[in-house]
């Protein structure tokens, strides 16, 4: 990887990849141009921080974001769209595997923009507001469900090892 002093001279009406693997507490971000790494970094989770580090590819004619679908949801894709960015969010289970073993998290971020470079990841269809609100009301029923007959089965199962436990008294 080099280091660029000016990177809206070098990304300058090229097309620019970024790569996130989105954490809790951090995002770990790749910017890929050229067939190379442009930036890797880590920064804290500030959507604006992100934004403000985004004006620095501002001359690129197109910028591509993509990041793994996981627990944080939408809200990410939601504002890049918001924002007039090209994001995109793909399942883990289509991202292709390495040989490597070794699995970091800047290495993932570095994968998806070579991946998104080369063309080779699909994306999800981000459902509207209201159907992701809806799939978590459903995802908590079941989820409340789980633990109620998981409630019952320890019951049920305390009583007979108490009657059974009573006649051997």
């Amino acid at each position: 990887m080099r280091y660029y002093k000016n990177i809206k001279d070098f990304v300058k009406d090229k097309q620019v990849f970024c790569g996130m693997d989105v954490h809790l507490n951090h995002w770990n971000i790749c910017f890929f141009c050229d067939g190379e790494v442009v930036e890797k970094l880590k920064i804290p989770v500030h959507y604006k921080q992100f934004y403000n580090l985004l004006q620095n590819y501002s001359t690129a004619r197109q910028l591509k974001i993509i990041y793994e679908a996981g627990f944080c949801g939408y809200w990410l894709w939601r504002s890049f769209a918001k924002d007039g960015y090209d994001c995109c969010v793909t399942p883990p289970n289509r991202i292709p595997k390495t040989g490597s073993k070794v699995k970091t998290d800047k290495r993932d971020a570095e994968a998806l923009a070579a991946y998104l470079s080369a063309g080779l990841l699909k994306s999800v269809v981000v459902p509207p507001v209201h159907d992701e609100a809806d799939r978590r009301i459903v995802r908590r029923r079941a989820q409340l469900v789980k633990n109620q007959t998981r409630a019952k089965h320890q019951a049920n199962a305390a009583i007979v090892m108490h009657q059974n436990s009573s006649h051997y008294v």
